[in-house]
């Protein structure tokens, strides 16, 4: 993945730093898209801090530690997806550069409150803020991709939740499978939207929710 750049919404914690982990140790350069840009910085020096020792244990980065283009594959910006404006901000810096983009972010099975723009905090957060920043960044993402005669890849966290009968987790669940209904009917080559279902991750959003 050497030259391309990923952005991965979610990235401070679970499934988001993971994806980024691996995205960076394959070459990509990865944006932490993250509410708190505290923990994204954590995540950011615990990525490095890995690459840094698999590189040494190959002899890669023996003597001369981890090189500074490596250092620099990891960043962290900040993207509260719940805040349509911060949406909208985040697009704006982000526009400029050649992305892929991973749709992680999300909360799970929270107290009932309001978006800042008046969604329910788990619809606004984990469909209308994607929704919004994918298509934001949708026509850079084609124009460069056309340009360079490749493919940029919009890559959304789902899950199998969207089958389960209305309970506590009733509004979390039909807002996790809605970012994957759209964006195939408006992309358009060579854009390339796809949805994975990763299976039970017992992460923060999830500890938080069974409380």
């Amino acid at each position: 993945l050497t030259g391309k750049v990923a952005i991965v919404t979610g990235g401070s914690s679970g499934i988001g730093t993971e994806t980024a982990r691996v995205l960076a140790l394959r070459g990509a350069s990865v944006v932490l898209a993250v509410r708190n840009t505290e923990a994204g910085e954590a995540a950011k020096a615990a990525i490095i801090k890995d690459i840094e020792g698999r590189l040494t244990a190959a002899g890669a980065g023996a003597g001369a530690g981890i090189p500074p283009a490596v250092r620099e594959r990891v960043s962290v910006m900040a993207l509260d997806l719940g805040s349509l404006k911060s949406v909208r901000t985040f697009a704006a810096d982000y526009l400029r550069l050649n992305r892929p983009c991973t749709n992680n972010a999300g909360v799970m099975m929270c107290p009932f409150m309001l978006t800042a723009d008046g969604y329910e905090n788990q619809v606004g957060t984990n469909h209308v803020g994607h929704f919004l920043l994918t298509n934001l960044l949708l026509p850079k993402l084609k124009e460069t991709a056309k340009k360079d005669n490749t493919e940029a890849r919009i890559v959304i966290v789902s899950s199998a939740a969207h089958q389960f009968p209305y309970r506590v987790a009733s509004a979390w669940t039909p807002s996790t499978p809605a970012p994957g209904t759209t964006p195939s009917r408006r992309t358009g080559s060579p854009s390339s939207p796809m949805c994975s279902t990763p299976g039970s991750w017992r992460d923060d959003s999830r500890r938080r929710g069974q409380r």
